[in-house]
């Protein structure tokens, strides 16, 4: 079998071709994903300090409130959300209301912190 040099070149320069190509859209996908990934993690901070400045805020409303007192504002707000999937536990650990996964704290029957 006799190869002829043009088709060697020929080949090379399409397997170069391809892995330039190749690179390039693969460069592409890293700068997307890198810039997604700065975007999800400044939303994932925004949504977490938000999340605590709401917590200082009812933490310092409700701070005093019995057991009793929260767990009847925690029903009423399910109620008036309309969500059914929001579990109210209160039998997992003892002085602790969980509200789905936000924990509320309580000390001698008064709440004391709200944490998630």
């Amino acid at each position: 079998m006799i190869i002829n040099s043009n088709k060697v070149v020929m080949l090379l320069s399409i397997g170069l071709l391809l892995s330039i190509i190749g690179c390039f859209v693969f460069g592409c996908l890293w700068f997307d994903r890198s810039i997604s990934l700065k975007y999800l993690s400044a939303s994932h901070e925004s949504t977490v300090s938000a999340f605590y400045k709401v917590c200082s805020l009812l933490q310092s409303d409700w701070k005093g409130l019995s057991t009793n007192e929260v767990l009847e504002k925690l029903e009423l707000e399910i109620k008036y959300m309309g969500n059914k999937d929001i579990v109210i536990d209160t039998n997992s650990e003892p002085g602790v209301i969980w509200f789905d996964e936000i924990r509320f704290e309580f000390e001698s029957g008064k709440l004391k912190k709200i944490s998630m």
